[in-house]
């Protein structure tokens, strides 16, 4: 229901665990800028996610324990989020951290909605179970860095002699290229060069 009809694993299960004191992770994804891979749009009455990870809860996550956090209804945004509500140095009262029980399942829009983690406060170590979908159209995760090189995707013959920028669009599908594919900047006169300022 919310990748809509063709939606497919793209990676997990993923086991999710800390001690108390584990550190928190910066908040990360947002509805701004646009990422299609993982975006969330209504049209026709109909909603559509991109990305959608499904959390199961294997311990009970109480109020102030940490651990996941989220900004409800980010996935709808279309404003950058401010520095602090990023960093929660100032949040704006807008994080929040959800009670859950062991057996849990918590949905939320992936890469659309921001969320991230806050320090674990718990005596009790912190275990979940990550499961991420996707569209059938996107491709977020990829089983291997080396499947999706462009001698591997397209083969050696037809990449050898190309250019940084040229190789940079043959690259396989997927987000997580470890930095390999450099962000393109297309000129007024047409010219396209790796955008070094991204």
């Amino acid at each position: 229901m919310m990748c809509g009809k063709r939606f497919r694993l793209d990676h997990g299960p993923l086991i999710i665990s800390g001690v108390e004191g584990t550190e928190g992770l910066t908040l990360h994804g947002q509805g701004e800028p646009h990422n299609p891979c993982v975006a969330y749009h209504q049209q026709n009455d109909t909603t559509y996610c991109g990305g959608v990870t499904v959390s199961w809860q294997l311990s009970d996550v109480n109020q102030g324990d940490g651990g996941f956090v989220c900004v409800p209804g980010s996935h709808k945004s279309r404003q950058r989020m401010p520095a602090g509500v990023r960093t929660c140095d100032n949040d704006l009262g807008l994080v929040t951290q959800p009670v859950m029980k062991a057996g849990d399942v918590l949905f939320f829009m992936g890469g659309a909605q921001t969320h991230g983690t806050h320090p674990w406060q718990s005596q009790t170590p912190r275990r979940s179970v990550l499961i991420k979908y996707a569209s059938q159209s996107s491709v977020r995760g990829v089983p291997s860095k080396d499947l999706y090189k462009p001698e591997v995707w397209w083969g050696e013959d037809l990449v050898a002699d190309m250019t940084e920028e040229q190789r940079a669009v043959m690259y396989g599908p997927g987000v997580h290229h470890g930095g390999l594919v450099k962000p393109l900047m297309v000129e007024e006169d047409g010219t396209v060069r790796i955008d070094h300022c991204d």
